[in-house]
């Protein structure tokens, strides 16, 4: 006889319903972490799963890259078959080793769908048919190179739901006031937003949409000041190490244009000192740009350093930003970690069409590319 685990006694509690494994495979392909639900109940269902990347050491708190993984959720509403709606409880239970919902849990099918079913939600997953709903909205966010690019935000319950279990937690160990002798646990001020409307079983699981509906309230910077906001911006978030479109596209006429003069002799490029000291000064520039870039920003916040922020950048920002916003950080590691990144960069950069500006940037190409960030840094 199976040995169930979890309470039995507690009315609150769902019973486990043992199911076949092919019901929890056929639901696999129904579960996501970022549902269209979620942000209109009238959009086709769809959506994105995602695995989570463990230690990425990326300053930011997102359901793609974290410690742990969230909570999944359907592609379609609560009008979905019974049995499709159990497997999706069940599983994500035994995915997140948590029982606390649960009595009467069947641990051998547990065990089953732990080897069988659980590496078929290991594989990012995309449901969202052949045309993206237009009641999902979309956004043009610049792409650095003079164009946009169309991106459709998508919510994530679980990750709510994640978030406001950490902040909870985090809230319990702190106290916002004393008052004779008694303390007070801190608090945020929450408002909700009525996610799925009247029927919030229509964007998803109950308990998930719960979450997304409990929001935070902090006061903002008013209009009277608006350089603070930029300044709060950049100490967090840092700014573009990327060069101007127009000082790429230079640097990309000139290295083309030694090309095709060579490449007619039948001769690979060629790095005459001539040719070298104008690619220098047009690698210089860009340098130039950025470091001045990192400057304009640096005497943004300085006044605000010590009132309203504790230092030029976040601690968790990486080190190149750190030393833009910063220049007393610039030292020789920030120097070889600066040229590394802005040599990708360029060697990176895109044209309109989405193809490499600049092609060819390899080997000894990136050598030079890299030497003389260097000497302009020096």
């Amino acid at each position: 006889m199976t040995k169930p685990i979890g309470k039995r006694k507690d009315p609150t509690l769902k019973p486990w319903k043992s199911l076949p494994m092919d019901a929890y495979r056929t639901q696999c392909d129904q579960l996501v972490t970022h549902s269209t639900k979620g942000v209109n109940t009238n959009a086709a269902g769809g959506g994105v799963r995602v695995i989570p990347a463990m230690d990425a050491g990326l300053p930011y708190a997102s359901a793609r890259f974290g410690r742990e993984p969230v909570a999944l959720d359907y592609t379609k509403n609560a009008t979905q078959p019974f049995a499709a709606s159990v497997a999706t409880e069940q599983l994500d239970a035994v995915r997140l080793n948590d029982f606390r919902r649960f009595s009467g849990v069947d641990a051998t099918e547990c065990a089953e769908l732990q080897e069988h079913v659980l590496p078929l939600l290991d594989r990012h997953h995309v449901s969202i048919g052949v045309r993206i709903s237009p009641r999902v909205r979309q956004i043009l966010v610049d792409d650095g190179q003079g164009g946009d690019i169309s991106l459709t935000p998508l919510h994530s319950g679980g990750f709510s739901a994640r978030l406001h279990r950490l902040t909870d937690l985090a809230l319990e160990d702190s106290v916002a006031d004393v008052e004779n002798g008694s303390a007070h646990p801190a608090f945020f001020d929450e408002v909700t937003i009525k996610v799925g409307g009247d029927k919030a079983q229509n964007a998803g699981r109950i308990h998930l949409i719960g979450a997304m509906q409990r929001a935070y309230r902090f006061a903002v910077p008013t209009e009277k000041d608006p350089d603070i906001r930029a300044a709060i911006s950049l100490h967090h978030r840092g700014l573009s190490t990327l060069p101007s479109s127009a000082l790429l596209a230079e640097y990309e006429r000139f290295l083309s244009g030694l090309r095709k003069r060579d490449k007619k002799q039948g001769l690979p490029l060629q790095r005459t000192d001539q040719r070298m000291d104008r690619e220098y000064d047009l690698i210089a520039s860009m340098v130039r740009a950025v470091l001045g870039r990192g400057d304009k920003a640096h005497n943004l916040i300085a006044p605000y350093v010590g009132t309203v922020l504790e230092d030029y950048a976040s601690p968790n920002l990486p080190l190149v930003q750190q030393g833009l916003l910063n220049p007393a950080l610039r030292n020789d590691v920030w120097r070889i970690t600066f040229a590394r990144e802005l040599a990708q960069r360029i060697a990176a950069a895109k044209a309109k069409d989405g193809k490499t500006l600049i092609v060819g940037i390899s080997g000894r190409s990136a050598e030079f590319l890299h030497g003389h960030i260097m000497e302009a840094l020096s």
